[in-house]
């Protein structure tokens, strides 16, 4: 929140060489490292900025922008929470917080990623319950990491452009072999 709210009231933003600033990771107490605890934290964050955006009159230029930036984090905590965490968020967002958000009204044109847009459309829709939602998803996400280990695959001089599970093991052991080699590890 506090981010997001002074960039929102910033009349100039500066930058310097200088480190400011150190993120730490893989803190057992932060907020990052026990969201399933807190897993609603995310969603009170967007309502407070949402209300420093009107309060400060800007919520009329900005809402566009809001809306987009609440779907996205909406959808990247479903997606990264665990289960049974996952599973309460997505009640809450198919009935409460689509709608708190101005998410569900917003025309689908003020989505930046139409694949967030159908994601959400698919969370709304009356038949879908979380379970479903999220093997749905499971293999969206198995068919974009094929894709991707296609696209990887096609760098690789003489590699067809799609290769079954039979080639891809065989080009795996081939560089593995290479890897192993005398004239390999000497340079």
């Amino acid at each position: 929140y506090f981010v997001y709210a002074s960039l929102f009231k910033a009349d100039r933003i500066t930058t310097c060489d200088q480190f400011l600033y150190y993120q730490r990771r893989n803190v057992r107490g932060s907020l990052s490292a026990t969201r399933s605890k807190s897993w609603d934290c995310f969603y009170r964050a967007l309502m407070e900025v949402k209300r420093e955006l009107k309060e400060m009159g800007k919520w009329n230029t900005q809402e566009r922008y809001f809306v987009d930036y609440a779907l996205h984090s909406c959808l990247w905590n479903l997606n990264s929470l665990p289960e049974n965490e996952g599973s309460k968020l997505y009640e809450k967002l198919k009935k409460e917080w689509f709608d708190e958000l101005g998410i569900r009204q917003a025309p689908p044109d003020w989505f930046e990623y139409q694949e967030e847009y159908e994601q959400m459309k698919a969370i709304l829709s009356a038949e879908n319950d979380y379970t479903t939602f999220r093997v749905e998803r499971l293999k969206f996400e198995n068919l974009e990491l094929k894709k991707r280990m296609e696209e990887q695959m096609n760098f690789l001089p003489g590699t067809p452009v799609s290769v079954g599970a039979q080639e891809a093991e065989f080009y795996k052991h081939s560089l593995e072999e290479i890897r192993k080699s005398w004239s390999y590890r000497i340079g």
